[in-house]
């Protein structure tokens, strides 16, 4: 079973730990994730703009690639007929994987989860799910790590009852789920992740939490967090709690959170494993991040802006804006990406202007090597015990970030 280690926990907020032992097959190379860490976010399988080339020159990447049930459902006789993997099948066969429910990226359709299913939206309209069809699917995919199914549909505002029923399905899922994978084949075999539901009633918070520890699960998913389901108030008044009844020693996601403070909040509470879905996010408005984490990087930014009478960015600027036409510097001069390395901000513009594909591919290139390099600097923050400072940078970047 997959082990997961803390070799730190440090005094300022935040812990270093080290996932290993994780469920494979013999073509997967022997990987250590090291946390707090970001799976890498795709769509269909390939991280969005970018070819598999460009993904393996990425740096401090975790090893692990998040697939959406989502993305696949719609071929689940195809992968039981294709017997490798989803891995294999969209070309990464090394790669680890980790099978979530819905795409952390957006929200699914309100509305639509009944008494036995969980609804899934694929291209091709909605799938429903229980944990047999679901466990059957996970059999044809071969994830390493599989989120188990959950209903989610628990927005504010939602009932108590809804929520109630919401946190008691998902339980029975995961009693199912556990039970499925006790029994399949050695080989077909996955690390389970149990999912946290409960909305934004505390009470049920709290109900789910401590069942689902009970449970054999290998890490935790606190599902149901993002933006587009509570106030940022509710969030963490809710997650200290919840932290304080999950043990020490299993990994725990947040999948839906992915602003840089917000990702700071979350590791300061605990959290170890996110989504990198953010730079895609950013990508798809046209910005590029520019955020810094210390005051060496934070010195590079405002060398490149106090040429002008600009106002000090934020997390990103939007390359979008006319005043970039003509700015022949590049997104970070200290940055190695592709796209620092070779572009400039006024061809991004041009690029984005002309509606070209090309910005998106600078873009992203550029967005996700920042973000993984900004975990990267997490790590050894927390290692060195400047943890706070870096929270200081970020917070008074926030403050200046239109969101």
């Amino acid at each position: 079973m997959m082990k997961f280690s803390v070799s730190k926990l440090s005094p300022e907020g935040g812990r270093l730990g080290v996932l290993s032992d994780i469920h494979q097959s013999s073509e997967q190379r022997h990987v250590e994730v090291f946390t707090p860490a970001c799976l890498m976010y795709t769509r269909g399988g390939s991280v969005p703009h970018l070819t598999l080339d460009m993904v393996r020159c990425l740096p401090h990447q975790s090893g692990i690639v998040e697939l959406t049930v989502s993305s696949f459902i719609e071929y689940r006789e195809t992968m039981e007929g294709f017997k490798d993997g989803l891995a294999k099948f969209v070309g990464i066969p090394n790669a680890l994987t980790y099978l979530a429910v819905q795409d952390s990226c957006k929200s699914a359709a309100a509305g639509y989860n009944d008494k036995s299913t969980v609804s899934v939206w694929a291209p091709s309209g909605r799938f429903r799910l229980n944990s047999a069809s679901f466990m059957s699917f996970q059999r044809a995919a071969k994830s390493n790590i599989t989120e188990a199914l959950c209903d989610g549909d628990t927005r504010e505002g939602c009932s108590k009852k809804r929520i109630q029923k919401a946190v008691n399905k998902t339980l029975q899922f995961l009693d199912e789920i556990l039970e499925e994978n006790l029994n399949a084949e050695t080989c077909q075999q996955t690390e389970i992740f149990g999912v946290i539901e409960g909305g934004d009633l505390l009470s049920e918070r709290l109900r789910s939490t401590k069942e689902t520890a009970k449970r054999a699960v290998a890490g935790f998913v606190l599902d149901s967090f993002g933006e587009s389901f509570m106030k940022e108030e509710t969030r963490w008044k809710l997650l200290e709690p919840i932290i304080k009844e999950l043990p020490e020693d299993k990994p725990r996601m947040l999948p839906q959170i992915g602003e840089p403070l917000d990702v700071l909040l979350a590791i300061e509470n605990g959290f170890d494993l996110f989504s990198a879905f953010y730079p895609y996010q950013i990508t798809g408005k046209g910005c590029a991040l520019v955020f810094s984490w210390s005051d060496e990087n934070k010195k590079t930014l405002n060398d490149q802006t106090s040429k002008s009478d600009e106002i000090k960015e934020g997390f990103y600027i939007d390359l979008n804006n006319k005043r970039f036409a003509e700015d022949f510097s590049p997104v970070l001069s200290d940055c190695e990406c592709y796209c620092c390395q070779h572009h400039t901000k006024a061809y991004i513009n041009h690029l984005l202007v002309t509606k070209e594909l090309m910005a998106g591919v600078l873009l992203m290139s550029h967005n996700i090597h920042h973000y993984l390099s900004y975990f990267e600097a997490i790590r050894q923050a927390i290692k060195s015990d400047t943890f706070a400072l870096m929270k200081k940078h970020i917070e008074e970047q926030h403050m200046r970030t239109d969101r």
